[in-house]
């Protein structure tokens, strides 16, 4: 593995994964994380809930993209990272922010006399707004993963 200008400085607090090269658009790169451990290697798989919707809907993690100028041939094997802050504050904006949502949208429906139903359909309208506020506010750079290390490029001999 190589270190390159383009590559993320490892010192600053990350957590990293192996990931492989699945394919290319342009300048973004298209990665398949691998999985490290799991269900298979758990003691208790057969009689948990979170192994019984693994087996439900399925193992495939969705694939992750990175822009970068490094020329990588499909099936190479990268280091990723991301930052520990954005891992907080990906999980408070896809909890929280819909929630807060709902509940704020429920109360002002409740505080301006709505009828129950009114209520119901202003805290789901909320819970909806409040997912594409997440989306909207969770799609910069800062949550993005970075490259920490990627194979050297081939000697044309």
């Amino acid at each position: 593995m190589i270190e390159s200008p383009d590559l993320f400085d490892p010192a600053a607090g990350l957590v990293a994964a192996e990931a492989t090269v699945i394919g290319r658009d342009g300048r973004i790169l298209v990665l398949a994380p691998q999985r490290t451990a799991g269900c298979a290697s758990c003691g208790v798989a057969a009689s948990c809930g979170t192994a019984a919707l693994t087996r439900l809907f399925g193992t495939d993690a969705a694939p992750i993209r990175i822009a970068t100028d490094l020329d990588l041939p499909v099936g190479s094997r990268v280091r990723i990272g991301i930052g520990e802050g954005a891992i907080v504050a990906a999980a408070a904006l896809a909890y929280l922010v819909p929630v807060v949502a709902m509940v704020g949208a429920a109360a002002a429906a409740a505080a301006l006399g709505t009828a129950e139903a009114g209520v119901g359909l202003a805290a789901l309208s909320g819970l909806g707004l409040g997912y594409l506020a997440a989306r909207h506010l969770g799609s910069g750079p800062a949550l993005d993963p970075v490259l920490l290390e990627a194979p050297p490029p081939a000697c044309d001999g």
